[in-house]
């Protein structure tokens, strides 16, 4: 309501003096705090946006906010994740659109306003964001699929 509007207002006024660098400072004060923090905490974190909670402001840096909410350890699967999608990605290249490069540009696009993302914001805070980025991924995952299918049809009627 009214108080994320006025916090709005506050901070594309203050963006004039601090020339945008809230993300940032949000970064640092999340990692001072990281590294203070007790074992436990820092291994399992403290939970889905308790900084929110407790600060009244998001992280807005998607590998800060996984450290603090998740610990290492949600940081570790979040990295993973990334590597796959990387892995995924080359394989995708490699594999099945040498040839045809529509599939392997739209997959890379993704890949890139995932990174972007993911420095500037908090997909997995937003479920809609995150949402968009599972049903693209999956999209493209089922045409290499029928392409795999339609191709070993292909080669059943050569045979």
């Amino acid at each position: 309501g009214s108080e994320e509007a006025i916090r709005t207002i506050e901070r594309v006024e203050r963006i004039q003096t601090d020339k945008g660098n809230g993300r940032l400072n949000n970064a640092k004060t999340v990692w001072s705090n990281v590294v203070k923090e007790p074992v436990e905490d820092l291994t399992f974190g403290h939970g889905f946006m308790s900084w929110g909670i407790k600060y009244k402001r998001m992280i807005d840096v998607e590998w800060m906010s996984m450290l603090y909410y998740y610990g290492i350890i949600g940081l570790i699967l979040y990295t993973t994740f990334f590597i796959a999608l990387i892995c995924r990605l080359v394989s995708i290249r490699i594999l099945y659109f040498s040839g045809n490069d529509k599939i392997f540009c739209a997959y890379l696009a993704c890949f890139i306003i995932f990174v972007v993302y993911s420095i500037s914001g908090e997909m997995f805070s937003y479920q809609y964001l995150s949402s968009l980025l599972f049903l693209f991924l999956g999209a493209i995952e089922g045409s290499i699929v029928r392409k795999r299918r339609l191709f070993s049809l292909v080669k059943m009627i050569e045979r």
